[in-house]
């Protein structure tokens, strides 16, 4: 249980947060808020008709993120959401981010909250979204389309949970 007075100090500092532009501060701070507030990030689901096939294609890239549990695996590229950003305007700056592109967000295909254990922060919300590329990337050994039916077995598991029960 939280003490009047820390409860106080918490408000203090993040009104001093909201002050420094409202961004987190560092790595060690965002980790101690993940594990106590739920944060949501956009979850891109980039697809693509199969050029070798007739299944469709999901974009996946390597992750090298905060979370060190997840680096070198494929993922669903995303990112969190920033507490004054709209979800075009925070699929925009993680597309930029993630991808060297920017995004078009379409609508929002399914929510998933991790699994306790499954991310070192807390239990985040993944919202999936559709998104549409605004230019063609070039695939390289860190970013790929992969058949839905045949995703990496090195990928991390809510995307790949969520990959298998919406797609």
């Amino acid at each position: 249980m939280w003490s009047d007075e820390e409860k106080k100090e918490l408000i203090r500092l993040l009104q001093k947060v909201k002050a420094d532009g409202g961004y987190w501060p560092d790595e060690a701070t965002t980790r101690a808020a993940h594990g106590a507030i739920s944060h949501w990030a956009a979850d891109f689901i980039v697809l693509r008709d199969n050029p070798h096939g007739s299944d469709k294609e999901i974009l996946l890239t390597v992750y090298d993120g905060g979370a060190e549990k997840h680096h070198g695996m494929w993922h669903v590229p995303g990112g969190y959401n920033r507490w004054d950003e709209s979800i075009q305007e925070t699929v925009s700056r993680v597309a930029k981010r993630e991808l060297g592109v920017d995004a078009h967000y379409e609508g929002v295909l399914g929510a998933d909250k991790w699994e306790a254990g499954e991310h070192q922060y807390g239990r985040p919300l993944s919202l999936y979204m559709k998104c549409e590329l605004a230019e063609p990337i070039h695939e390289s050994d860190t970013l790929k389309f992969f058949p839905l039916e045949r995703l990496p077995e090195n990928m991390v598991s809510a995307h790949k949970r969520f990959i298998s029960r919406a797609l």
